[in-house]
């Protein structure tokens, strides 16, 4: 029941009747007294029905949040990307690096001068 109730109340059409009835506060925040909730419309649904919208409901609250914490692991991840300094030959310290290697052609195999003359 309680899915059913969040599926429902966040809907844009409640949203709508909440925003145009209820007293906004400061901070465009709304007043959530039970004159301004008893008109929202609310679906008369069979049981069956509000079990399969809650599901529903439940299921994509639950990616939703998937997603959110993803995007926040993401985030973190490129902001230490963003604080490395370093050169890339500090992490692959077995590969050459991309300016000695084309000042000098040392120690580099055609196939790998190859890959760095390529234009991606």
């Amino acid at each position: 029941m309680y899915f059913f109730l969040q599926a429902i109340l966040s809907h844009s059409v409640c949203d709508y009747v909440f925003r145009n009835s209820s007293k906004p506060f400061r901070g465009n925040f709304f007043s959530a007294n039970r004159q301004f909730i008893a008109p929202l419309p609310i679906p008369k649904a069979t049981h069956k029905q509000k079990i399969s919208i809650g599901d529903k409901t439940q299921k994509l609250q639950e990616l939703t949040t998937l997603r959110f914490e993803k995007l926040q692991m993401i985030a973190k991840r490129l902001e230490r990307c963003e604080r490395y300094t370093e050169d890339a030959h500090f992490v692959w310290h077995d590969v050459p690096n991309f300016k000695k290697a084309k000042e000098g052609n040392k120690g580099l195999t055609k196939k790998t001068l190859k890959l760095y003359s390529t234009k991606h």
